[in-house]
């Protein structure tokens, strides 16, 4: 129940940072490294993108699959500890 809530709760952000990108970006200000990074020159596209990025990740918390994801991702680094 408790991780719902917590995916959810990302979720809505996300869904904040795509529809009210120029909030954010009035609120964060323009930042260096979302041009290096994303190589674009719009920042609100860029605070877009990583809303998305983040509804992704508030779904993967709400249907219990982050965890499956990220013992996946660090797998290697586990097993190579255990000798």
């Amino acid at each position: 129940m408790f991780r719902i809530l917590i995916g959810a709760v990302v979720v809505v952000v996300g869904f904040l940072m795509v529809y009210r990108a120029r909030y954010f970006l009035d609120f964060l200000g323009n930042q260096s490294w979302v041009e290096k990074i994303f190589a674009v020159d719009d920042q609100e596209l860029a605070y877009k993108i990583i809303g998305i990025i983040v509804i992704i990740v508030g779904a993967l918390i709400m249907t219990g699959l982050i965890t499956d994801i990220l013992l996946w991702f660090f797998a290697p680094a586990l097993r190579s500890g255990i000798k």
